[in-house]
């Protein structure tokens, strides 16, 4: 029935991901640490809710979702150097998922954009800023049984901060970019 299909379309999700082997690149303004690579941990969360519209009977569908979530970078370096990288985001997500089925494994792709709720760490160097997020996603899954199947997805997240330093600031900046690819491998449920 149409009530019945409408049901279906809402849900709610959450993710956790972290990864097992990290290794973060940084510099510095004098390049005397160009592209020394350092240890480095991240780990993220997400929980929210998902509305999917069917494009066709047996088609594609696409989905909007809103979300509340999180995204850590902690570098092994930055406790003994406070201008070593590290970062924590709290924000509001919200995007589009489009999912088809192309012979017998599913393509999903999407975008979002992150309303920043709590930008720490490169922030905090630099005094008044504001910071904006967005990310993009695109995969393949493989259905594993009926309420299950195993994910490969290609992440990027971007995170731009306008800087507005006042006369006397200790760091003068205009801007910054914080951005993260990665590869995620995955399973993933559905109940």
């Amino acid at each position: 029935s149409a009530s019945n299909a409408a049901a279906n379309a809402l849900g709610a999700f959450g993710r956790y991901s972290t990864a097992l082997v990290t290794a973060a690149t940084v510099g510095t303004d004098d390049g005397a640490a160009a592209g020394a690579r350092v240890g480095s941990s991240w780990g993220a969360f997400e929980v929210g809710a998902r509305a999917r519209f069917d494009v066709t009977v047996h088609g594609p569908n696409v989905a909007a979702e809103l979300s509340y979530g999180g995204s850590d970078l902690h570098v092994d370096d930055a406790t003994s150097d406070p201008t070593m990288p590290a970062a924590s985001y709290r924000f509001i997500r919200g995007g589009l998922q489009a999912r088809v089925r192309v012979l017998g494994v599913t393509v999903f792709g999407g975008g979002a954009n992150r309303f920043l709720l709590q930008a720490d760490g490169v922030s905090e160097l630099m005094g008044r800023r504001s910071v904006g997020g967005l990310d993009a996603n695109l995969g393949l899954s493989v259905p594993l049984a009926s309420w299950a199947e195993a994910r490969l997805i290609g992440r990027y997240e971007r995170y731009s901060y306008t800087f507005h330093p006042t006369v006397g600031a200790r760091y003068l900046a205009g801007g910054a970019i914080d951005q993260l690819a990665s590869t995620q491998l995955g399973l993933a449920g559905s109940f």
